[in-house]
């Protein structure tokens, strides 16, 4: 699978799920996405979940890091996974214009309605894409929950590839502050007083 199919099926989604004319809704986007997925052969879900943890890598850097903090208030390895996995849940343009500028997410329909109350604040909170193709892989198994994670151990022990380790001079999530100087237009919408807190757990894993 190329990055531009991986595309075509997460827009695809976004659409099925009104995403792309409405509020945006996570579970309904992750929903649809999954009942994209079964359609797929099953080598294909596993082509679709490897390009997904290339993209969310992309997005493992400071300052998202930081974006995260300061929109749910809140950060974890688990929470920066899954937040991560519903930044991706916004669409490809959206994907790549955070990854140049994640400041730029201040400007995104989604965060100005959690900064307005009118979403909550856990809106881009997303275990169900992170976990999407699993969860299609599983439907079309019979429900077998780990015939995902056995194809994937099978596939990783044909290439004699394992998962990568992160360079030790590679900017990390350590590097992040919560200073309105990083992230000015966010810090602006969402002071880091008003719901964060002064300081946060370092995400030390990547999908």
């Amino acid at each position: 699978m190329e990055i531009h199919e991986f595309w075509r099926i997460v827009d695809q989604a976004r659409v099925d799920a009104g995403a792309t004319a409405g509020r945006f809704a996570e579970a309904a986007v992750a929903e649809a996405l999954v009942t994209q997925l079964m359609t797929l052969p099953r080598n294909e879900i596993l082509d679709f979940d490897d390009l997904l943890g290339e993209v969310i890598d992309q997005l493992h850097t400071p300052r998202v890091a930081l974006a995260c903090h300061l929109i749910t208030g809140f950060l974890s390895d688990d929470l920066f996974s899954s937040f991560r996995a519903g930044l991706v849940g916004l669409g490809r343009r959206t994907v790549e214009q955070i990854i140049a500028d994640p400041d730029s997410l201040a400007e995104h329909p989604v965060v100005i309605d959690i900064a307005e109350g009118r979403c909550e604040r856990m809106s881009l909170d997303s275990e169900g894409l992170l976990f999407a193709a699993s969860s299609a892989y599983a439907r079309i198994s019979d429900g077998d929950e780990e015939a995902f994670w056995l194809a994937v151990d099978a596939r990783h022990e044909a290439v004699g590839s394992g998962d990568a380790l992160r360079p030790e001079d590679e900017p990390g999530t350590a590097d992040a502050a919560p200073l309105p100087e990083v992230l000015p237009r966010i810090s602006a919408l969402l002071p880091p007083g008003r719901w964060a807190t002064p300081n946060y757990h370092r995400p030390s894993q990547r999908h």
